[in-house]
């Protein structure tokens, strides 16, 4: 299994240190934390803590289709997307699949898992923008798009995926879009799919909840589709309970929290434009511009992740991405104060490394 970022405990365990003294910037979370009132909520909650969940998911599946204007029988909801992810997999059960690259390692496995034969559009190391329309559909049964695009953050504008949507449907090709980050976004409706899914049955849009509310230990996301064959057959064959009752009730409740909603994309938004800002006068950086709160950037010093290693800090290592190497690096939006330390640490790692002349 490819690693993934976010393992705090690993980290504190190997450099001897407590979980509270790591700064992880390797894992895309919410830096507001919980929404306020969650954890009483769910204290108080008896009935998620001593029955079992209600198997279909009705209250929650509804809470969800209310929220993004769709209808319940058009909302499958999983343990994270992840579990999205391999529940469309094994239904669709692909022969050919495209994913471009670099992209989350994951969908290689979900669909490597089912047969499925992978091939990468490798994206150009000077902008990692996608030519969607040099995609030829007759050669693939399901075309994955990650929008905002982790690890690069970048957005692809609404119009140019519908135009390659609508050339699948002829071919009968899926289209997976992911979603993930896309919450975080301003703006987010003018890049969203949600609104096409009606029209476009081959149209399958996953989502999480757990990097915008800052719940990754609970697990809960979701995926959308207007294909009731896809649904039903999801929905027949998955594994029951996969969701514990206290995630369905953080679903139900955060979801109706419209201000901290708000207050995030404002934050984050402000947050990154400062972060990016300071990384750019970095001179050892290439910084790409990112549209989510997470930003991507290529590091002429390749082991630069280690360095950060006395300062307690994590960064996403990008090596083991598909069509990315040794020196690309992710790091998450964090708070004022911790950016402003990463900022320090990079310009003292600068200052050392000047010292000896090595770059």
């Amino acid at each position: 299994m490819k690693k993934h970022g976010g393992n705090v405990f690993a980290f504190a365990k190997e450099h001897k240190i407590s979980l509270d003294q790591v700064i992880d910037f390797s894992a895309n979370i919410n830096p507001l934390g919980l929404v306020d009132g969650l954890k009483k909520h769910l204290i108080e909650k008896e009935t998620a803590w001593l029955n079992y969940p209600d198997p279909n998911y009705c209250d929650l599946r509804k809470t969800i289709a209310d929220f993004e204007g769709v209808e319940s029988q058009e909302v499958v909801v999983g343990n994270g997307a992840i579990e999205c992810l391999f529940l469309i997999a094994e239904t669709l059960k692909p022969k050919k699949v495209l994913i471009q690259a670099p992209t989350f390692i994951e969908y290689e496995r979900a669909f490597k898992k089912v047969g499925s034969e992978i091939e990468f559009m490798k994206l150009n190391h000077e902008d990692f923008i996608p030519n969607l329309q040099a995609i030829d559909p007759t050669n693939y049964d399901t075309i994955i798009i990650c929008n905002p695009n982790n690890p690069t953050g970048i957005l692809i504008h609404k119009s140019s995926l519908i135009q390659m949507i609508k050339r699948c449907k002829k071919t009968q090709t899926f289209v997976l879009i992911d979603e993930a980050f896309i919450d975080f976004l301003v703006d987010e409706k003018e890049y969203s799919l949600v609104s096409e899914l009606k029209e476009h049955q081959n149209l399958i849009i996953l989502k999480s909840l757990t990097k915008f509310f800052a719940v990754p230990g609970l697990r809960l996301g979701y995926l959308l589709t207007s294909s009731k064959e896809i649904v039903d057959n999801i929905e027949e064959y998955r594994i029951p309970w996969t969701i514990n009752g206290l995630a369905v009730e953080t679903g139900q409740y955060v979801l109706r929290q419209e201000r901290y909603i708000e207050e995030t994309k404002i934050f984050i938004q402000s947050e990154r434009e400062w972060l990016t800002t300071a990384l750019k006068k970095i001179r050892y950086l290439k910084v790409f511009d990112s549209c989510v709160n997470y930003i991507f950037f290529y590091s002429e010093i390749s082991n630069l992740h280690e360095l950060l290693f006395p300062y307690h800090i994590m960064i996403r290592d990008c090596s083991n991405y598909e069509n990315l190497y040794k020196g690309y690096y992710r790091i998450a939006v964090k708070n004022r104060t911790n950016n402003e330390i990463l900022i320090q640490a990079l310009h003292e790692i600068e200052n050392q490394r000047s010292d000896y002349g090595n770059y």
